[in-house]
């Protein structure tokens, strides 16, 4: 009853909520409340006004809702929304299937994957719209309803110094490193990241690194957490140096130095 809840739920969009209507017209007694609420247009209790954020850019998957953080999804469920945020919110049901039950036959693998869609939608709960939507062969994020770390640090072309701090200070570590570590699937998306995060650091302590003491701790302390950052310390020290902290710039050049000889 969940998924046939489910599906009348993403069909609203395109019947006006013919199916929705019916469904409760016909088996509303049958329904959990959360499905009631959401079926006859009713906000849902638990929704807040605060986006919900998914950030991806730490050892493990997390859910964020203002300053709160929520469980999170496991397994297949955590897996599909990792690659749903990396692939920009969208995937063929095709992909899914493939990348989660390759070696299964397409009628078992069919079943699983709607299971799945059902508990990533109860980690996903709070929003008076679908966030997750399957719908013509398709698996949809509704991205106008989500944020996410890895999304903003794909846009930040034109970030401004403070936001770029920010960008900086959330970035972990790569993409799920411990929740999906060695992990091919991940690996394009983790060096396009860290690229990313490296040309941001470098934009941002060319211009404002001399004078901007936030932004330089910023970035020293990412490239304590990063392993490969050395361009992020050298940039770094080079702010040091113009902005005549000498002293500071020196210790760094030690951690540097220390850091390749390990």
């Amino acid at each position: 009853m969940e998924f046939v809840a489910s599906m009348a739920w993403d069909s609203m969009v395109f019947d006006g909520g013919k199916a929705a209507g019916e469904l409760l017209a016909t088996s509303g007694h049958e329904l959990d409340p959360v499905w009631l609420l959401r079926l006859a247009g009713t906000e849902h209790p638990s929704a807040q006004s605060s986006q919900l954020r998914i950030r991806l850019l730490s050892p493990l998957l997390k859910l964020q809702r203002g300053n709160d953080q929520i469980p999170a999804p496991t397994g297949h469920a955590a897996r599909l929304l990792a690659l749903l945020v990396i692939s920009n919110g969208f995937l063929t049901v095709d992909a899914v299937l493939d990348d989660l039950w390759p070696e299964v036959a397409p009628e078992v693998a069919r079943n699983r994957f709607h299971q799945v869609i059902l508990r990533l939608r109860r980690a996903l709960s709070g929003s008076t719209n679908s966030i997750l939507s399957v719908s013509e062969g398709m698996v949809l994020l509704d991205t106008a309803e989500l944020g996410a770390d890895v999304w903003a640090l794909r846009q930040s072309a034109e970030a401004t110094a403070e936001e770029s701090i920010e960008l900086i200070a959330q970035y972990e570590s790569d993409l799920c490193a411990a929740q999906f570590a060695y992990d091919s699937t991940f690996e394009d998306a983790r060096w396009e990241l860290r690229a990313q995060l490296t040309r941001l650091a470098l934009r941002q302590l060319a211009g404002e690194g001399y004078r901007n003491d936030r932004l330089r701790q910023a970035c020293a302390d990412v490239w304590a957490r990063l392993e490969y950052a050395d361009e992020i310390g050298d940039a770094v020290t080079d702010a040091l140096t113009q902005a005549g902290k000498t002293r500071e710039a020196e210790r760094m050049r030690e951690q540097i130095a220390a850091r390749l000889e390990r």
